[in-house]
């Protein structure tokens, strides 16, 4: 199944929101791959599963510094976090309540902008039931390697293209097939 709709959307990244938008759902559980210690609050972030409450979830989305990847993994990061929020609104039954989802939405605000290529918000509300029967992942442009600088990055000359092709044209599903090593995992 391709991607039906593609919704770009950013977090201004307002702590406040963050800490009260993950504390809403009682906390999100992400699993990460690799240790990771916070360069503003000390705290560390074991490898595996673990349920993390606002603050914390706040701190872990902050951190490329001292990551293999730097920002990449912070991007990889966010996947996880962002997964693992649906995956806990939609085992609470928000993602079908309406009273909750306002909630969200109330606490959100204006701190989240949306690119919804005209689909409307009803039209949006409308798909959230089905995304309780599919696992989420995290897909990536394309990028190559660092400049000689060690931290900017380039869109991959190659696979770039390709990929916005397929997102703009709904072929999401064909290009992970052939490319199912750029595929994020979110467990």
């Amino acid at each position: 199944m391709g991607a039906r709709r593609a919704v770009g959307w950013v977090w201004g990244g307002a702590r406040a929101v963050g800490v009260r938008l993950t504390d809403e759902v009682r906390g999100v559980e992400v699993c990460l791959p690799r240790e990771v210690r916070s360069v503003h609050t000390e705290r560390v972030f074991a490898s595996g599963c673990q349920r993390l409450d606002g603050a914390a979830s706040v701190d872990l989305l902050r951190q490329r510094r001292g990551l293999p990847e730097g920002g990449l993994d912070r991007d990889r990061h966010a996947q996880l976090f962002a997964a693992g929020l649906i995956r806990q609104a939609s085992q609470q039954g928000v993602l079908t309540n309406p009273v909750r989802l306002l909630t969200l939405a109330d606490i959100v605000g204006t701190d989240v902008m949306t690119d919804d290529g005209g689909t409307t918000l009803v039209d949006l509300l409308r798909v959230l039931p089905d995304l309780k029967s599919v696992d989420p992942v995290g897909l990536s442009l394309p990028v190559g390697p660092p400049d000689d600088l060690g931290w900017r990055l380039s869109p991959d000359p190659e696979q770039a293209p390709a990929f916005l092709a397929a997102l703009r044209e709904d072929r999401l599903a064909q290009w992970v097939a052939r490319h199912p090593d750029r595929v994020n995992g979110t467990r």
